[in-house]
């Protein structure tokens, strides 16, 4: 079965545990539909081997953004998640998906 790529994007500097659990919990939700490979930038930043503190610094969001934006490239859809307007990142993410003519899914 070819599965559909899924990124999602969403608030995460200035909220609790990054949103962790929000983003895991649409990544779950995506999967349990069984037609998505999840791109869960959550996941992404603890394979990294980033800390918490990094994230927060300039180099470490550099490090993440270009991750991030590469790995939107390859991707068929992204699902923001409620408050991605608030986030300067996710709006970001938007656009590229925009420009990309990805369908875009809002929770």
């Amino acid at each position: 079965m070819d599965y559909l790529k899924a990124y999602i994007a969403g608030p995460m500097r200035g909220i609790v545990d990054y949103n962790r659990t929000e983003f895991f919990k649409a990544a779950s939700k995506l999967e349990d539909k069984r037609i998505y490979k999840v791109v869960n930038p959550c996941t992404s930043d603890s394979e990294s081997g980033l800390t918490d503190a990094e994230l927060n610094t300039t180099k470490g969001l550099r490090i993440v953004m270009a991750r991030d934006l590469t790995d939107i490239c390859s991707c068929d859809i992204m699902y923001m998640l409620n408050g991605w307007e608030k986030s300067e990142g996710a709006r970001i993410e938007h656009s590229l998906a925009t420009m990309l003519n990805m369908t875009i899914i809002y929770q």
